[in-house]
């Protein structure tokens, strides 16, 4: 990954997705999710200084969206004006590593929101399964949007980790994932040159996935491949959280290279919103 989410004892509070339209996106999340879009200035100057961005680039066209009721978790839409690039994760398997994986959600029925989503275009991993692991009881879809980007999005049974506002049909965004192919490196990244704290360290292994089809892993080998998981955050809640997923049983396509600026996808911020 190129960018990681910002070391404030809150965890981050906005995810930014380069994409190619920012209509699409936001249309789909506005009218299906209930949430908010407000027109942001373009980014200045030593935005695209800090991100590298080349000099054909003409602006940088910002639009936050917010969830219902909410005043953290954003995510910001970018679009990289005149300058064009290859999609970060174009194509992406769950087991595929490099950059951000997905943008975690809550929803109060995900049957129904991701059946919204699909009759906007959107794909899945798999079907809505309920699964039960590392203190979260859940029924959940990993949805993808046209543009590749995933969304996990989680309907909870159980007690929800984090205080959320009222929301009608999806929260704000509180955790994000990454697909990496070393986890004890990865996992020292956080917990050692970051000084955050772990939530969840698990393993699973010789069991099919949670809720079998979750990670989209193909049978029989989601009965035996192993898979590593951990969840850190600054003060070890999940809050802004990072997740980090490794199973090394599995080769796929290494997307390191590709997750810098101005490829669509998606980065976490470091900075807070700008209302």
């Amino acid at each position: 990954m190129n960018e990681t989410p910002g070391t404030s004892a809150s965890g981050f509070s906005e995810i930014v997705i380069s994409v190619e339209e920012i209509s699409w996106l936001r249309d789909a999340l506005t009218k299906v999710a209930g949430w908010s879009a407000l027109d942001l200035p373009d980014a200045p100057p030593g935005q695209h200084t800090a991100w590298h961005v080349p000099p054909e680039c003409t602006r940088i066209e910002q639009c936050l969206l917010t969830a219902e009721n909410d005043s953290t978790g954003h995510l910001r839409l970018v679009k990289f004006h005149g300058a064009s690039g290859a999609v970060m994760r174009s194509s992406q398997r769950t087991w595929d590593v490099g950059g951000i994986f997905d943008v975690d959600v809550y929803v109060n029925d995900v049957d129904r929101i991701y059946r919204e989503f699909q009759r906007a275009g959107w794909t899945a991993f798999g079907e809505p399964v309920d699964y039960s692991w590392g203190g979260f009881e859940v029924r959940q879809s990993l949805a993808l949007t046209p543009d590749g980007i995933a969304f996990g999005m989680l309907q909870p049974y159980g007690k929800v980790l984090i205080d959320l506002p009222k929301y009608a049909h999806m929260s704000r965004a509180f955790n994000s994932a990454q697909i990496v192919e070393d986890f004890d490196q990865s996992l020292a990244f956080y917990t050692e040159k970051l000084g955050w704290k772990t939530l969840v360290n698990s393993v699973v292994k010789d069991t099919e996935e949670p809720g079998r089809d979750v990670m989209g892993i193909p049978m029989p080998l989601a009965k035996t491949v192993e898979r590593r998981v951990a969840i850190v955050h600054p003060d070890g809640t999940n809050e802004g959280s990072a997740e980090i997923i490794e199973m090394r049983e599995i080769q796929g396509k290494h997307f390191g290279k590709r997750c810098v600026a101005p490829n669509p996808h998606v980065r976490c911020a470091e900075h807070p919103a700008v209302m």
